[in-house]
């Protein structure tokens, strides 16, 4: 039997959403999410809502207090996300998340993590990886055990596969076991922009300090006043 912080809302009339909340690890409510019991989004651009005035905050599913008694933390990018995930944890597992996106975390709230493994599951598209990495390498977070974990499908620039794509597909904790046992590596997204290589120059430059030699020897050396020479020539003269 799981036991979930989320309750029914009424939701400009419909009894069909819940709300998630959020709160610091000492306690206090902090904001709240909306999602949807049918599955849709509520728009074309948002699958949730936050409450207004919410703040940062974790989503603890299983309740604040079995998940401060847990060893090992899951820590994904959404609520859902931590939702569709508890169902396959033992005791001594929890999952948890924050509200406000894939790089953000209560920052002043992490304390609570020191001396557990924790393991980061962002989504499979640029910002969900790099938000996950931003977690683990965060210099308040240093001396945590944090690792990140890769989900098995493709990454793409945006709208990549999550957690809950993941269960929905069969996923069991045997295959989140087999992820935390393949060895660690650095599986971050390239940006496009950084996909440009600069095409390389045809120029060729005259070479000042040598005789090039044949093919495959070495250029024959230059006196210093033959490179001077030959350095005035090639610039008209400069520098003077």
């Amino acid at each position: 039997m799981v036991r979930c912080e989320a309750i029914r809302a009424g939701f400009h009339g419909a009894d069909h959403v819940i709300a998630m909340l959020t709160q610091q690890s000492d306690g206090p409510i902090t904001g709240a999410q909306y999602a949807r019991l049918d599955g849709k989004p509520f728009s074309k651009k948002a699958k949730t809502l936050n409450h207004r005035h919410s703040v940062d905050g974790w989503f603890f599913p299983l309740g604040r207090q079995a998940t401060l008694a847990a060893h090992t933390i899951i820590k994904c990018e959404g609520p859902l996300d931590a939702l569709s995930i508890c169902g396959l944890l033992p005791e001594g597992w929890a999952a948890v998340s924050t509200l406000c996106g894939a790089g953000t975390w209560p920052k002043n709230d992490v304390a609570w993590l020191k001396g557990r493994n924790v393991f980061a599951i962002g989504d499979a598209d640029n910002v969900g990886l790099k938000g996950a990495y931003k977690f683990a390498d965060a210099k308040p977070n240093r001396g945590l055990k944090i690792r990140v974990l890769h989900l098995p499908f493709e990454i793409t620039p945006d709208h990549g596969k999550d957690v809950r794509d993941w269960i929905c597909e069969g996923a069991t904790f045997e295959d989140l076991e087999t992820m935390i046992s393949q060895p660690e590596s650095i599986k971050l997204p390239v940006d496009e922009a950084e996909k440009q290589v600069p095409p390389v120059s045809n120029n060729v430059f005259p070479l000042i300090n040598a005789i090039p030699g044949a093919e495959g020897e070495r250029p024959e050396p230059l006196s210093l006043s033959a490179i001077s020479k030959r350095l005035n020539d090639s610039t008209g003269g400069w520098p003077k």
